[in-house]
């Protein structure tokens, strides 16, 4: 009896350490990418500050605030899960896992560092500018030099822009860039820039 009594203590510390581990592996992972993105994407736009703008790119930005709002929502709930002992989910998880309170606020712990990371990634998205200087195009997502510039379609009446990065060109949506707002008086000079740039480097390779 007191070997089985212990098995099944041993069996329940087991069984409650299994969600703050996994979501520990999975919030190390999650949030190392995106960390790692929201710093190449900062370190660009720290390039970009200190560059030339030739000209001025705009991109709708609301689909990166909706997240965050969602994000923020999420942090607010899991914080406050934390903090509230009497919570029906801590409950739930103690009859389900066998969970203590420790082991229950670090799986919200890790779960709430994942949803920082992933706070930082969006928040960088939303702030970040789009331009074209001398050397290439900076978008909020990447940098295109103009090797990589192999044609653009400009709607003047809706001062849009869209470029293909694709050797295929507009023959694919692959190395597409998402549609970026050009003001008007804007256009010509984008228009010369993009003619003399483009395909720059076709003689060679990709």
């Amino acid at each position: 009896c007191y070997n089985y009594a212990m098995l099944i203590s041993v069996s329940k510390t087991v069984l409650g350490l299994l969600p703050p581990l996994l979501t520990l592996l999975v919030s190390v992972g999650v949030s190392g990418v995106l960390i790692y993105f929201a710093v190449k994407l900062i370190k660009r736009q720290f390039k970009l500050y200190n560059s030339i703008r030739l000209v001025e790119l705009k991109s709708s930005k609301l689909r990166y605030w909706a997240f965050l709002l969602l994000i923020g929502f999420f942090i607010f709930y899991l914080t406050s899960q934390i903090f509230d002992p009497e919570a029906p989910e801590r409950e739930i998880m103690n009859a389900v896992f066998g969970m203590n309170n420790w082991e229950y606020n670090l799986t919200l712990t890790f779960a709430v560092l994942m949803c920082l990371s992933a706070a930082l990634l969006f928040l960088s998205l939303a702030l970040s500018k789009s331009a074209v200087v001398d050397k290439g195009i900076y978008t909020e997502f990447s940098y295109i030099d103009w090797y990589h510039v192999h044609d653009y379609i400009i709607d003047e009446d809706r001062g849009i822009v869209i470029l293909s990065a694709n050797k295929d060109t507009f023959q694919t949506i692959k190395g597409t860039t998402p549609p970026m707002k050009v003001a008007a008086n804007d256009i010509p000079k984008l228009k010369f820039i993009l003619n003399k740039n483009k395909n720059k480097f076709s003689g060679l390779d990709d």
